[in-house]
């Protein structure tokens, strides 16, 4: 085995402007960390895991939790509405409301603190972070955590323990697999490491038969959208050749996405409701054709056909985990990724040059027609 390498693998750097603001804030932060702290006396066969606040990125998590859960007894801390998809795994959640995770307020900072602190008692002995982000140790340090540990990446001074990470990986869903087998491998002491539970395949995607197809057109990142006058004739030649859709209405959506829905209310369906619902209503679906976002990361955690339109991610590694993606973007693309922080001289160019013909001519593929 050999150690990961870090360069190259987008999940192992941090931008260096915030690398910079950590250097100049870590002394304070790592005091903090050390005064919040208790020393509480916890078997290594029991761990508690910090799930990042996206939703796709928790999908991403859940093959790590249930090989997690295999060998050490595993609590997850996340995302409240997320807390449902652990069921089948068989793994306690803890819900844990983070508005600073996205809002870089302090209004959003303080209630983050806030929310923490309503935690301690509830967490107990070691924490585990599958992303090495700083902000995990002072807000789990804040709910009274013991130890907080990662794998080694720049800028991760903070947590109490780093692990080497072993088998190197690209894709996020094998970099939380290795981190969790990083730990699997810290608290054993035999000398096999176990096998991660996800494997991915370039085997030949599913076709989507006749019934219906589940659409996610906006994001509230501008980088990953594709245009919604596109969008418009993708639905109408969908329409055209019978097949049923149906659109995922974001609560938080902006201005031209509301126009755009008020456009095609009535004649197609608008889906509205809370994940969990989401989640049974995309078990009954036969394919998923999504923008850069969750749905197609949960699509393909249901090993549902998806169509998946990229325009700024690094698609080798955050692609919908799985044999049956279809990815539809320009190929080639010098400035991606970005990491959606566009940097082309023509804003969105990504997007702008993924033209209606070709998505329609690739759906019309994936389709099978």
């Amino acid at each position: 085995m050999s150690e990961l390498v870090l360069s190259k693998n987008p999940h192992l750097y941090r931008r260096k402007e915030l690398g910079l603001l950590l250097v100049l804030a870590y002394p304070a932060l790592k005091m903090l960390s050390l005064v919040l702290s208790r020393k509480t006396k916890a078997s290594s066969q029991q761990i508690t895991l910090f799930q990042s606040y996206q939703v796709g990125d928790f999908m991403m998590a859940l093959p790590a939790i249930r090989l997690l859960a295999r060998h050490v007894q595993v609590t997850v801390v996340g995302r409240p509405d997320c807390l449902f998809l652990l069921k089948d795994i068989g793994v306690q959640g803890i819900p844990f409301s983070y508005p600073f995770f996205s809002d870089s307020s302090l209004t959003a900072f303080w209630k983050s603190i806030r929310n923490a602190w309503a935690l301690r008692g509830k967490i107990q002995g070691t924490v585990l972070d599958t992303d090495a982000d700083p902000r995990t140790v002072l807000f789990m340090k804040i709910a009274g955590a013991g130890d907080c540990i990662s794998y080694r990446r720049n800028f991760g001074w903070l947590f109490d323990k780093s692990l080497p990470l072993f088998n190197p990986s690209h894709h996020q869903v094998e970099k939380n697999e290795a981190v969790a087998l990083a730990y699997i491998h810290s608290i054993q002491s035999q000398d096999e490491v176990p096998k991660p539970a996800a494997t991915r395949t370039d085997v030949t995607w599913k076709k989507p038969n006749s019934g219906t197809l589940l659409l996610s057109c906006w994001t509230r990142r501008p980088e990953k959208n594709w245009p919604l006058d596109r969008w418009s004739k993708v639905i109408e030649m969908l329409r055209q050749k019978g097949r049923p859709i149906c659109i995922l209405n974001p609560p938080d959506a902006d201005a031209p996405f509301r126009k755009f829905q008020a456009e095609w209310q009535g004649r197609v369906e608008f889906f509205s409701g809370d994940l969990e619902t989401l989640y049974a209503r995309l078990h009954l679906a036969t394919g998923v054709i999504t923008t850069d976002n969750f749905l197609g990361h949960m699509g393909a955690f249901l090993d549902k056909p998806v169509a998946w339109i990229n325009g700024s991610s690094d698609e080798t590694g955050v692609v919908p985990y799985g044999s049956n993606t279809h990815i539809i973007q320009v190929e080639t693309m010098p400035c991606r990724p970005c990491r959606h922080h566009c940097t082309n001289p023509v804003y969105r160019k990504c997007l702008l040059d993924l033209t209606t013909q070709k998505v329609m001519d690739e759906i019309n593929t994936w389709l099978g027609n």
